[in-house]
């Protein structure tokens, strides 16, 4: 069977690395597949490796002639080719990541007449999907994203915490991720903590315009002198990353205000890092025995003072995210996605 992705655009963000891994595991599954990717546009130097094969199309002629070289197709989150994808008649799936709802616009439109099934990555985003798809006959599928499950043998980075346990943040600086209440959650964390080795360690670009600099709105909630600020990482780099946090005895905190997943609080647990996560409804499926979900900044500052001042109550935390993480293994979701794929293709087959 040959299948291939389509995705706007290849960046190593959080849904190519996911495609990434899902090539690499579905070929050790079944090594007949070939597995390819389409992308439009790419701010990337490297090639990935995992895919048999990668096309960089900006004009639709070609894409069609692309498209018709495989039996599956796999649109990811890309509503700009459904016009070439509906004139293939090739079987198709669609699967939908974004949490952004103005990103999902295209799910109350009319929908190509041969996509067969739709993926999203949890029940929480499924309910969501289910009131905003135009065509409610569309079978539905959840298939949770996963890491790999192994801790980094060699890290490349070089970061002295010089003693500091950070407290590591990942995400856009926008108000969605809510980066300034991780900002007030140190600065409320300051007041009750008493002892001087703790930092807050954030990792992300900013998208958001705002009237201050972001040193500036830092500096406003009296935290930038603790704040250590990393605007871009390699996403083969974020292994590193967690490794770090792990080695200095740190901590993984999410602020976020919507998620489809939540994949770093993930790959934070698969490094045995403690998780204090946002209330969401999201997390609330996923993680909710593996993690802290706190109700409001205070209550955030508390636990997280609670966590790193009581060595038991850190390593307890340690066990639940190794525990939570597990479930989330290749091996529970790999068969699932590939029996989906197999059959999608096969109905199809048998329905001619």
């Amino acid at each position: 069977m040959k299948i291939l992705y389509i995705y706007q655009f290849l960046s190593y963000g959080g849904v190519e690395m996911l495609l990434r891994n899902r090539a690499k595991y579905l070929k050790e599954l079944d090594p007949d597949l070939e597995i390819s990717l389409l992308v439009m546009k790419s701010s990337v130097n490297n090639i990935p490796i995992e895919f048999d094969k990668v096309f960089f199309c900006k004009s639709k002629k070609e894409i069609q002639r692309r498209i018709e070289e495989y039996d599956l197709i796999i649109n990811v989150d890309t509503p700009q080719l459904f016009d070439v994808i509906e004139k293939s008649k090739k079987p198709v799936i669609l699967e939908t990541y974004t949490s952004a709802k103005p990103a999902r616009r295209y799910l109350r439109s009319k929908l190509p007449s041969n996509i067969k099934l739709v993926i999203v990555p949890s029940f929480t985003f499924k309910n969501i999907v289910k009131e905003e798809i135009s065509n409610k006959d569309l079978p539905m599928e959840v298939v949770y994203n996963f890491t790999e499950n192994k801790q980094l043998e060699k890290c490349n980075l070089n970061i002295d915490f010089k003693g500091k346990r950070p407290i590591l943040w990942i995400g856009r600086l926008e108000e969605n991720k809510g980066w300034r209440d991780a900002l007030e959650i140190y600065s409320l964390l300051k007041e009750k903590y008493t002892k001087d080795d703790i930092e807050l360690f954030i990792i992300g670009e900013q998208l958001d315009k705002y009237d201050k600099h972001i040193f500036e709105i830092m500096k406003d909630f009296g935290v930038l002198e603790n704040v250590r600020y990393l605007p871009r990482v390699d996403f083969k780099e974020m292994g590193c990353i967690y490794s770090l946090v792990f080695k200095n005895k740190g901590i993984y905190l999410s602020t976020s205000k919507m998620e489809t997943f939540g994949l770093t609080v993930l790959e934070a647990m698969n490094f045995r890092l403690p998780c204090v996560l946002n209330n969401l409804e999201i997390f609330e499926e996923l993680y909710k025995e593996s993690s802290y979900l706190y109700s409001n900044k205070d209550d955030a500052s508390e636990y997280i003072k609670g966590i790193l001042g009581n060595d038991t109550l850190y390593e307890k935390f340690q066990e639940k995210s190794q525990g939570g993480s597990e479930k989330f293994n290749s091996d529970h979701i790999i068969p699932k996605l590939h029996d989906l794929y197999m059959k999608t293709l096969l109905d199809e087959r048998n329905n001619k």
